[in-house]
C-alpha cells in the first residue's frame, strides 16, 4: 500500500459575503498495489465563518459535492439544516471516491450547494456542477511491473526472480525507488509467474 497526502485549497471564499464562507479540502490517496490502476482518495472538506461575530442559522444546508476525472458526482452534507454555525468555528465532513487510474495524477473537481432557508442570499455557495473548482490530486505512482532504473539483469527461480545491476565487478540485488511527489520512495518490484503478479 502506497500513500500520498495533499491538499487541493487552504482556503477559498464563497461567492457571497454576507457571511462570508471559507472551505478547505485537503485529501489522502491510496493505492492498493503498484501493479494495480485502483486508487481511493479520500478527502477532507471543512467549512468556516469569516468573523467571531458571523452566523450561519438553522434551515440552510450546504452539501459538497465532487468528481474524479469528470466522473459522476459524489456527495456529502457539511452543514444539515437543522443545524447553525456561530463564529469562526470549523465544521468537517470527509467522503472517499474511487476511480482506476494509472496516471501520476487526478482532476478533481468540487463545488458546495445551498438548499432550504432564503435568508443570506446565497452565502455558503461555492461555484456550480456547471462552473466547478478544482484542482490536481497528486497519486502513489503506478507501476505493473515494478520500477527498476538501471536494469542490467535478472535472476532466480521461476517462482523467485530479482533484477540485478552491477557495482564494479559485483551483482547486487538492486533496491528500486520512485519518486512520488518531491520526494523518492523505496519501491516494492512485482513479477509475473503463472499469469499471477507477485513482490519480489
Amino acid at each position: 500500500m502506497v500513500t500520498v497526502n495533499g491538499t487541493l485549497t487552504e482556503k477559498i471564499t464563497s461567492t457571497a459575503a454576507s457571511p462570508a464562507v471559507h472551505y478547505a479540502v485537503s485529501y489522502t490517496a491510496v493505492r492498493t498495489d503498484v501493479s494495480a490502476a485502483a486508487v481511493t482518495v479520500g478527502f477532507t472538506f471543512t467549512g468556516w465563518l469569516n468573523s467571531s461575530q458571523s452566523k450561519l442559522g438553522t434551515g440552510i444546508k450546504l452539501t459538497v459535492f465532487v468528481r474524479l476525472n469528470g466522473g459522476a458526482w459524489q456527495s456529502v452534507v457539511l452543514k444539515d439544516s437543522g443545524a447553525s454555525w456561530n463564529g469562526t468555528q470549523h465544521h468537517t465532513v470527509r467522503l472517499t471516491l474511487s476511480a482506476k487510474v494509472k496516471a501520476d495524477t487526478v482532476s478533481v473537481e468540487f463545488y458546495v450547494s445551498r438548499t432550504g432557508s432564503s435568508y443570506g442570499g446565497t452565502a455558503g455557495v461555492l461555484g456550480s456542477a456547471g462552473n466547478p473548482k478544482g484542482g490536481s490530486a497528486q497519486l502513489p505512482a503506478y507501476a505493473a511491473t515494478g520500477s527498476t532504473a538501471g536494469q542490467a539483469g535478472t535472476g532466480g527461480t521461476a517462482a523467485e526472480q530479482y533484477v540485478y545491476v552491477r557495482s564494479g565487478n559485483v551483482w547486487q540485488k538492486a533496491v528500486p525507488y520512485v519518486r512520488i511527489g518531491s520526494a523518492w520512495k523505496k519501491a516494492v518490484p512485482y513479477v509475473r509467474v503463472n499469469g499471477t503478479w507477485k513482490s519480489t
